[in-house]
This record gives structure tokens, sequence and C-alpha cells, in this order.
């Protein structure tokens, strides 16, 4: 399990990197239900990629908008 704590810094957040963070960690967990929930929130369908592929694609994501 991820932990509270990480939830804890998506949760209250609505924007698009929060839920594809969200989506991630449930995917992490292994609750592919909530993952396809925040994927949705996000605008996106769940990807087929690993979650090593996935995580590399957040941080680009994130980095691109700084």
């Amino acid at each position: 399990m991820v932990g509270n704590l990480s939830m804890d810094g998506v949760d209250g957040h609505c924007d698009r990197n929060a839920c594809l963070i969200h989506a991630y960690l449930h995917r992490v967990e292994g609750d592919n239900s909530n993952a396809l929930y925040w994927y949705r929130q996000a605008g996106v369908t769940m990807p087929a990629n690993t979650l090593e592929e996935k995580l590399e694609r957040l941080f680009d994501a994130i980095a691109g908008q700084a």
C-alpha cells in the first residue's frame, strides 16, 4: 500500500496533474477501479504502459509545465 502520506499530498487537489498522480498511486496499489476513476477525472484513458513508464511520463508532463 502506498500510504496515507502519499495520497494526502494529492487529496484536495483537482487539477489534471493531481488527478494523474492520484491515478498512478492507485495503480501502484493495484486498485485499478479507483485508478480508472482518477484517469477519467484527468480526461484521459488508463494507459497500457508499465508503472515505470507511466512514472517517467508523469515526471515529463510536470517538468514541461514548470
